[in-house]
């Protein structure tokens, strides 16, 4: 008696991205996944990050380029700090809905909380840390010239009390 083999459940299904290239505007769907749909139609979905949030994403469907994850996916990816590298695991409950895991390119999950603290404002973190290491730098030097100088100055005197006293 022959077998009838049934598609896998939707439910259980999950595809990975690894970030690379533009990714902040929208991200591109794998088509097998898409194909795996069966005609199910699904203009909006929900992202759940790792804290829980649920963010509604479009999906839009550009010509023979396939599906992307399109309007809302832009405030997903700053609210997630995502990175060229960053690893996502998207896993879909069937039900429009998508649990994402964040990895880091270390392989290990993504703190995004921390990240968020790290890149609060990354512009002016950068300023600071080039001040802080100018400024370290510009002491180091000031300290080396003052103390070379108080070194010149007690050899010039020597030398000076030589002669007066010879």
């Amino acid at each position: 008696m022959a077998t009838k083999l049934s598609k896998p459940s939707l439910q259980k299904q999950s595809f990975f991205k690894v970030l690379l290239g533009d990714f902040y505007q929208h991200l591109r769907l794998p088509p097998v996944f898409i194909e795996k749909l069966d005609g199910e139609s699904l203009p909006k979905c929900d992202l759940r990050g790792p804290n829980g949030k649920l963010w509604t994403v479009e999906l839009e469907e550009i010509r023979e380029n396939g599906f992307f994850f399109h309007d809302g996916w832009q405030g997903f990816v700053r609210d997630h700090c995502l990175e060229i590298g960053n690893f996502l695991v998207f896993d879909y409950d069937g039900d429009s809905k998508f649990d994402v895991t964040i990895y880091e390119p270390t392989g290990c999950e993504k703190d995004v909380e921390a990240a968020k603290r790290r890149n609060g404002n990354p512009v002016s973190s950068v300023k600071d840390e080039i001040v802080d290491i100018e400024t370290e730098n510009y002491n180091k030097e000031s300290k080396s010239k003052t103390i070379n100088a108080e070194r010149t100055s007690r050899k010039f005197y020597s030398i000076l009390n030589l002669l007066l006293n010879s």
